[in-house]
């Protein structure tokens, strides 16, 4: 059995760490809403950056939540420019009133946008490796189901042939009229009948 140690441990001084807000979800693109953003100041006092907590929207992975740091000031140039131009993005598809100035970091909560995540990972101050996302790039805001499997492209219906029409029918000869029929000959006239033969005569003469 474990041997029980009196401590005394003072943690007056000390915050309580808050819970991960943080999911690790699988590579793919996500439908999403800024559930929150915070506005720091960089460990080196040499910059700006804001954390921005995604949540979401549809399909297997829905509810949870990720983040993305866009540095928008920062000692690197380019690492400045590339956080700009995102934040710039996702006002503009947002349509933010003046896109050229972001007036309050909590103006991002509630916006739209597509995301398209990849797996990555960092080291622990341990030394150990931590598995986590990383924000590859942002897309316009589709209002649809979306899962971490790729899509595939729905397949083309074939052209339907076009109907061909029907010829026209040809018109019916008109029929010949019937020729007139002949006017029948006129019957020969009978002849009169034979005289009968005298008494005792035969057709064939008189006998003697």
């Amino acid at each position: 059995m474990t041997e029980r140690v009196q401590m005394n441990l003072d943690l007056a001084g000390v915050n309580a760490a808050r819970e991960s807000k943080i999911d690790l979800l699988p590579a793919g693109e996500f439908s999403a809403e800024c559930i929150d953003v915070e506005a720091k100041e960089n460990s080196g006092k040499t910059g700006f950056f804001l954390m921005i907590f995604w949540k979401v929207l549809f399909g297997p992975q829905a509810g949870k939540v990720f983040s993305d740091v866009l540095s928008v000031i920062h000692q690197n140039p380019d690492t400045e420019r590339i956080a700009k131009e995102n934040l710039k993005f996702i006002l503009e598809k947002n349509n933010y009133p003046n896109p050229n100035l972001l007036a309050f970091n909590t103006d991002v909560v509630g916006m739209n946008i597509n995301v398209l995540l990849v797996e990555s990972s960092y080291k622990g101050t341990d030394g150990n490796e931590i598995s986590s996302n990383e924000v590859k790039k942002y897309r316009t805001f589709a209002d649809a189901p979306e899962s971490s499997q790729a899509k595939l492209p729905a397949t083309p219906l074939a052209p339907v042939a076009p109907v061909v029409p029907v010829a026209p029918v040809a018109p019916a000869a008109p029929v010949a009229p019937l020729a007139p029929a002949a006017p029948a000959a006129p019957a020969a006239p009978v002849a009169p009948p034979a005289a009968p033969a005298p008494s005792g005569a035969y057709p064939w003469g008189t006998l003697r």
